[in-house]
């Protein structure tokens, strides 16, 4: 049986706070959008256990990571989830999205991006640009010590 000091509870119970603080809520007005982009992808994003593609749903834990453009009218969004939440791997999906009269939609997926991350997302020239943690030679698979950066194209 496991005991729990005095302590410990409340400790546990800020840090569970603050691990559902980066999910899918406050991340501005595209969030919507993005939500249904992540559950509703053309191709799926997500598998079930025996490796058929499936929609992805809460279950698959999405944490999501929304930049917008300084006029408002354009977003990319960083999606970390577990494709299949019977395993312990965590997969990335980056997807660009405009606003059109007030409502968010789907412009495209990004291809090929990889790391840990992104911990800001800023906007230069039209392009979102953000840095990835990712492995650089003699890193364990928790721990990238490396860095890329990436300037995505934004609508």
């Amino acid at each position: 049986m496991i005991r729990l000091s005095r302590t410990m509870i409340p400790l546990a119970l800020a840090l569970s706070v603050c691990a559902t603080a980066v999910s899918a809520r406050d991340q501005g007005p595209a969030t919507g959008a993005v939500d249904a982009w992540f559950r509703n992808a053309k191709q799926p994003l997500c598998v079930s256990p025996d490796g058929n593609d499936v929609r992805c749903t809460k279950r698959n834990d999405p944490h999501y990571a929304i930049g917008y453009a300084p006029g408002g009218d354009a977003a990319i969004a960083a999606v970390r989830f577990q494709a299949d939440p019977t395993g312990n791997a965590e997969n990335l999906a980056v997807a660009t999205f405009r606003s059109e009269g007030g409502r968010w939609t789907f412009v495209r997926k990004v291809e090929n991006v990889f790391g840990q991350g992104p911990d800001r997302i800023a906007f230069e020239g039209g392009k979102a640009v953000f840095t990835m943690r990712v492995l650089r030679d003699g890193d364990g698979r928790c721990c990238p010590t490396g860095t890329k950066r990436y300037a995505v194209q934004v609508p």
